[in-house]
């Protein structure tokens, strides 16, 4: 992605209505001074001296969050919390980020607010370790007036908003905002308006949830395709874009340190590998992360790649900050994404120093070599399994990341696209590159 390209994406946010409907937490950090500690007198237990609480919308609000950090114009809440003291600084934390609306959040006496409160031992010069979480949730259904309430809301904020972010972070079903009430409503939404934007998660799974887009980890993925285990790498590409054909929707899997992938409804697959890691990491808030950024991406009119480009750089902030929920902004990602570089210089560097090209050196060779060299005009004739090693060839995809896409073997890989350089009479990767795509353009 250009820069040019990442600051006209971006740039839109600031014109982005989104709505994000699920179920809000309330993040409660303690932090402990262990250099206080001391032993009850009544109990002979240990001690934990707080010396700082401070509190932040979790959960859902975790994806308001990164949304807020974008600079996304209006942001619309639509959930609940407890007529107690952590709904009043959920919502009071909700209401102070930039451009919320908070007209579908309600407070109710019906229920507690979901609260996650998190024990920290700070020490100078140290990392925050995080001791045992203490959880407070709804284990009864939630009431039916306060679902109808909801569903009200949404139906009239989905007729405003760009798109809709849903995220079931409970673990009873229908103990949360996303119901099968809920759920109905937005098929309903769906069938009104067909191309609004709508991806949803939850920790449960999504089967069973309306033809939306849908973002999961492979956990996920391996049992809504009814696997015994878990869906091995090379096969996620496939299933996904199984999944995203029938719903006519995309489907993003997250896959941890191997990276990211997401399919279209037309058959795409793109996957990325994982940023290098730089210190320490802290995977929480990572995910919702993930939504914040797919969402925004494509409702600004990002493609697949562009989209996942952006999401990947921005779960990579977030998990280099340690001891709290992070978010990402427009800067952050920025410095992430690859930088223009010097063609002739990363040529001259690979040639003295044997290295392999990486994917993005690949990309931007290429297209120097399409804006300089004329087209031969002697046709080759590819095969369909030809055709598609080129075309990963011609993204800067690895032997690895090809053999996995095509569920092949690194050597066969090898072998055929050997074979390839032969019939095509050229000598290394990026001038196959290069004639296979002027071959599509001729």
């Amino acid at each position: 992605m250009t820069p040019e390209r990442f600051d006209a994406i971006t740039s839109l946010y600031r014109r982005l209505r989104i709505a994000v409907v699920g179920d809000f937490c309330l993040d409660r950090y303690l932090e402990i001074d262990p250099a206080r500690k001391e032993v009850s007198i009544e109990t002979g237990l240990a001690v934990h001296n707080v010396v700082r609480i401070r509190s932040q919308p979790g959960g859902a609000g975790t994806i308001l969050n990164n949304l807020a950090a974008l600079g996304v114009a209006e942001l619309f809440p639509a959930g609940f919390a407890g007529d107690d003291g952590e709904g009043f600084e959920l919502q009071r934390a909700l209401a102070s980020l930039p451009g919320v609306n908070t007209e579908a959040f309600f407070l109710t006496a019906e229920r507690r607010t979901f609260t996650y409160t998190k024990p920290l031992l700070v020490s100078p010069r140290q990392p925050p370790r995080e001791l045992n979480r203490l959880d407070c949730k709804n284990w009864s259904p939630t009431p039916a007036s306060l679902q109808r309430l909801l569903v009200k809301a949404l139906l009239k904020l989905a007729r405003r908003v760009d798109a809709i972010i849903v995220l079931d972070q409970v673990d009873v079903p229908e103990t949360g905002v996303i119901t099968q009430r809920l759920l109905e409503a937005i098929r309903a939404i769906k069938r009104e308006r067909p191309k609004l934007l709508i991806l949803a998660d939850s920790r449960r799974g999504v089967q069973g949830y309306p033809s939306v887009c849908l973002k999961m980890n492979r956990a996920e993925l391996s049992r809504l395709a009814g696997k015994a285990g878990l869906v091995p790498v090379r096969e996620v590409g496939p299933t996904a874009a199984a999944l995203a054909q029938k719903t006519k929707n995309y489907c993003f899997v997250t896959l941890a340190e191997k990276g990211i992938l997401g399919a279209g409804p037309e058959g795409a697959v793109e996957r990325l590998a994982a940023l290098p890691v730089r210190g320490k990491i802290d995977i929480v808030g990572a995910g919702d992360c993930v939504s914040a950024n797919l969402t925004a991406a494509l409702a600004a009119g990002a493609n697949l790649r562009e989209a996942l480009q952006l999401a990947n750089a921005a779960s990579s902030v977030v998990l280099h900050k340690l001891g709290t929920t992070g978010t990402a902004s427009v800067a952050e990602i920025r410095e992430l994404l690859p930088k223009p570089m010097d063609v002739r210089a990363a040529l001259l560097d690979v040639i003295n120093r044997g290295a392999a090209m990486t994917s993005d050196m690949t990309r931007q060779v290429v297209a120097s070599f399409l804006r300089t060299s004329p087209s031969r005009p002697d046709a080759v004739h590819f095969s369909p399994r030809e055709r598609d090693l080129l075309e990963f060839v011609a993204k800067g995809h690895s032997n690895k990341e090809i053999a996995d896409q095509v569920q092949l073997s690194v050597e066969t890989v090898r072998t055929y696209l050997k074979r390839l350089y032969e019939k095509m009479h050229v000598h290394s990767r990026t001038e196959a590159a290069v004639r296979y795509i002027h071959s599509k353009s001729s």
